[in-house]
């Protein structure tokens, strides 16, 4: 509909003011039939005030609106002069939706409108940013949930970590991507006595024997830098001041992305294990002075009777050669006349058990058939007792009478 042209000047300048208002104002039925539509409906859907006027108000509203509209339609319907505002999409001309905002006034009941009277505004841009908002919101949230899973999924992963750590039998430690020690667990903070502010960083190092401290930090760098696992043994001191020998292995740790996060290494007191090497290195050296010093008689043979070793000494008293008390086929028995092997398996019932044969006198049969008194005893070498392993060899020392 139009405005009367005879209206007094001042509705004449209102008609103005709603022609060229940002707003969009328009009047229409209950049933959807646009009366009037301000000028700048275009501006907003795209149509000119004749289209709107031609088509159900009703039809542009967007499908997924109308249901919530209703309710509060048909409230605003039954209450004259009721203001009620709501925000829902329209069919813009180009087939696009647009948001707008929609205050619409109950005037039904002025018989100088007879109309719904409609404020229309575009908040197209304010609903796309507010759902960009919503959206970065959603989104922040959504990453500091992950963040915070995973920050709790390390937490644990660390809990469990340490937990079998501290329970563990030997000294575990770890290091950062700077080298620096990051934890020890308790059985190493109980050798060393010290706390784990002492240890973390370098601290641990002022533990070590200062003889190996250089060599120990150079395997360390060398092999962190190469990213390389190691082994190296240094004396570290227990908390009652003595050094022990220490047999210490380490690993570059990768995350399950493959990132390098640093080294994991464990430790064990090796020092018992150092001494009976000694032990048996000096055993060893005695027995090849004692060997090669020819003044004895001396074999080394298992417990099936295969001679591994013999001396020039035991080789000339019995008329072999050294290559023939070698040779696979012969036995160390051969050389027992066949009356003594009972006594022998006499003799060997305690050797089995302690490892060792008292001086005994025995007789020996020579390559020629004569026999040689000797005197001797046996030990069996290297470590454990003949009788817990078949593998274990015993060595003879024979002299002539």
């Amino acid at each position: 509909m139009s405005l009367e042209a005879s209206a007094p000047d001042s509705d004449r300048r209102f008609r103005v003011l709603i022609e060229h208002s940002l707003e969009v104002i328009v009047l229409f039925t209950p049933e959807g039939t646009v009366l009037y539509a301000s000028p700048s409906i275009e501006r907003v859907l795209g149509y000119t005030p004749q289209e709107c006027m031609a088509i159900n108000g009703c039809a542009v509203i967007h499908p997924g609106d109308i249901a919530s509209l209703a309710h509060p339609f048909q409230h605003l319907l039954a209450i004259p002069g009721l203001v009620d505002t709501h925000q829902f999409r329209c069919r813009h001309k180009d087939g696009t939706w647009r948001w707008v905002e929609a205050t619409m006034t109950n005037l039904l009941h002025d018989p100088d409108v007879q109309a719904l009277v409609t404020n229309l505004r575009d908040i197209t841009e304010r609903k796309q940013a507010e759902e960009e908002e919503l959206m970065a919101l959603a989104q922040g949230k959504k990453e500091r949930l992950v963040e915070s899973a995973e920050r709790k999924h390390r937490e644990e992963s660390e809990q469990r970590f340490r937990l079998l750590a501290d329970g563990a039998p030997v000294m575990i430690w770890t290091s950062g991507i700077d080298k620096l020690c990051t934890y020890f667990n308790a059985p190493w903070l109980a050798f060393t006595g010290r706390t784990m502010e002492q240890e973390l960083g370098n601290g641990w190092v002022e533990g070590v024997y200062p003889a190996d401290k250089q060599r120990c930090l150079d395997i360390y760098t060398s092999s962190f830098d190469a990213r390389k696992p190691f082994s190296m043994d240094y004396r570290l001191r227990r908390f009652d001041g003595q050094y022990r020998w220490i047999l210490d292995n380490g690993i570059p740790f990768y995350a399950p992305d493959g990132t390098f996060t640093g080294y994991i290494g464990s430790c064990i007191d090796i020092t018992e294990r150092r001494s009976l090497e000694q032990q048996l290195q000096y055993s060893e050296l005695k027995l090849r002075s004692l060997v090669e010093a020819n003044i004895l008689g001396v074999i080394v043979a298992d417990l099936d009777g295969r001679i591994y070793e013999s001396n020039d000494c035991f080789a000339q008293i019995l008329g072999y050669s050294t290559d023939e008390l070698l040779a696979e086929t012969f036995k160390w028995g051969q050389l027992i006349p066949p009356e003594s092997h009972e006594a022998l398996g006499q003799l060997m019932t305690p050797f089995l058990s302690t490892g060792a044969l008292p001086p005994f006198e025995w007789e020996y049969l020579r390559k020629d058939g004569s026999r040689v008194p000797i005197l001797g005893n046996g030990n069996a070498a290297g470590s454990g007792a003949p009788s817990r392993a078949g593998g274990d060899t015993r060595h003879f020392r024979s002299q002539s009478s």
